[in-house]
């Protein structure tokens, strides 16, 4: 039943023009180049020179922790890291935004202290940016 209504609308309206061989591979190639140039571009979205390291952290009272980590940037870049502190709920009772000029090496260690609300139970590297 079907190669009849196949055969009758053939007939009706006329066959549909086939495409080449060489007119898929052009589709096909044009097809491959959008989607690398698209993955090229998320890449280039998400890349950051900046990388941070999450250490340690030490509660120094219910007004104080001190985080420990480590960042990595280009030399003579400066960067902006934002830290904060969170309490057993997960809720930001810290927060500091500590700016970070040139270095003498790629990789640098450091303790910074961050006044909280309450008592924390975490401090983390929230995001480091290139200023």
């Amino acid at each position: 039943m079907a190669a009849q209504e196949n055969d009758l609308m053939a007939n009706r309206y006329g066959q549909k023009p086939k495409l080449s061989r060489a007119r898929w591979i052009w589709i096909s190639a044009a097809g491959v180049t959008l989607m690398a140039l698209g993955a090229f571009v998320a890449a280039m979205a998400n890349f950051n020179p900046v990388q941070s390291k999450d250490i340690g952290f030490s509660v120094k009272g219910p007004t104080q922790v001190v985080l420990d980590f480590e960042i990595s940037k280009p030399k003579a870049a400066t960067a902006i890291c934002t830290l904060e502190s969170l309490n057993e709920q997960f809720s930001q009772v810290g927060f500091k935004e500590i700016e970070i000029g040139p270095q003498p090496t790629d990789t640098v260690r450091l303790s910074v202290s961050i006044n909280t609300t309450e008592l924390a139970t975490t401090a983390l590297v929230d995001e480091c940016r290139l200023k």
